[in-house]
């Protein structure tokens, strides 16, 4: 459903700024329990709209654990060891893929729709006690947060996600598309007047991975200014 790529796809960058800022090892596990909170709201859901808000809530968990879980990774691995590290990630990425595809149609052929939620938060609380017990805690910056970037961010992303929705040449979505260069200017003009940008849009050049990666996913060493 919309409601779930829509809220992942504006918060996965906010979700990794968040771990930089108060800890890595933290915002995963809270992510992890926000992914099994929307998961069980979606399972017990009496109404499509209920489902829909759990959906939501699910998509923002997962916003949390991406970014956060790669960073772990790579903080967590020697230096000579995480092109594999991360290569392996990967391909559990994509077999979990394949294994949720299948195992959500053997579900839906055998139970209800609701059983598909329920072996979400079973496994999601189930990596939620991995993590805690195995995860190292990590280091946090000072930088902090940007909320009024992150929020033309969002509404940067709705625009452009939403608009196709009612036709590419309809009313709704030529003005979700001009909203949204509107709404782009605004966000450069925020990036490059505050303090500490969700992205850092200044930087004259870029080598190695471009900034949204690098937003996303924090380079293994940059040294944390303060132990968590």
């Amino acid at each position: 459903m919309d409601g779930y790529v829509v809220v992942f796809a504006c918060l996965v960058i906010p979700g990794g700024a968040a771990g930089d800022r108060f800890g890595r090892k933290g915002v995963l596990l809270a992510g992890l329990l926000t992914v099994a909170a929307g998961a069980a709201l979606s399972f017990l859901a009496p109404t499509v709209a209920v489902l829909l808000v759990g959906r939501a809530l699910t998509g923002a968990g997962a916003a949390l654990v991406l970014p956060n879980c790669v960073s772990v990774l790579i903080h967590a691995t020697p230096a000579a060891s995480r092109g594999r590290a991360l290569a392996i990630w990967a391909s559990m990425t994509g077999i979990g893929g394949v294994i949720g595809n299948v195992g959500g149609g053997a579900l839906l052929n055998s139970g209800s729709w609701r059983a598909l939620f329920l072996a979400v938060v079973l496994v999601a609380l189930a990596c939620a006690l991995s993590a805690a017990v195995v995860v190292p805690r990590g280091g946090r910056h000072d930088r902090g947060l940007d909320p009024a970037g992150t929020a033309l961010f969002v509404a940067l992303l709705v625009g452009i996600i939403e608009g196709p929705e009612r036709g590419w040449t309809s009313p709704a979505a030529l003005g979700a598309f001009a909203l949204s260069v509107v709404l782009a200017a605004a966000w450069l003009v925020v990036e490059l007047r505050v303090r500490h940008p969700m992205l850092d849009c200044s930087a004259p050049a870029v080598t190695g991975p471009s900034p949204l990666a690098a937003r996303a996913l924090p380079s293994p060493d940059s040294p944390p200014n303060s132990a968590r």
